[in-house]
C-alpha cells in the first residue's frame, strides 16, 4: 500500500510481515515495487549503490508509473550502449 505524507510525496507501507492478513497489495505498491527494483538496478550498476526505499517515492499516478518506467529504461539503455563490449563478460 502507498499513502501520501505530510509534504504531499507519495511513500510506500512496509510490512514487518507478509501474511496474508494484511491483504492484497495495491495496484500502487506493485507498481512502486517495479520502480523501486529497476531504480535499485541503476543505482547500484552505475550509481552510488547508496539507494533506500525510502528514497524511492511512488510517482502518483498510471502515468507518472509510465514516465517513470520509461526514463528508467532509457537510463538502462543508455548505460549498456556506453558499456566496452569486452566488459561484458562470457
Amino acid at each position: 500500500h502507498v499513502h501520501r505524507s505530510a509534504s504531499g510525496e507519495w511513500t510506500v507501507d512496509w510490512p514487518d510481515h507478509e501474511r496474508y492478513d494484511l491483504g492484497p497489495s495495491s495496484i500502487a505498491w506493485l507498481t512502486w515495487h517495479a520502480y523501486f527494483w529497476y531504480a535499485m538496478l541503476l543505482d547500484h550498476t552505475d550509481g552510488a549503490a547508496q539507494l533506500q526505499r525510502e528514497g524511492v517515492p511512488w510517482p502518483g499516478s498510471a502515468d507518472g508509473v509510465r514516465d517513470t518506467l520509461r526514463q528508467l529504461h532509457s537510463r538502462w539503455r543508455e548505460l549498456i550502449e556506453q558499456t566496452p563490449a569486452d566488459e561484458w563478460g562470457e
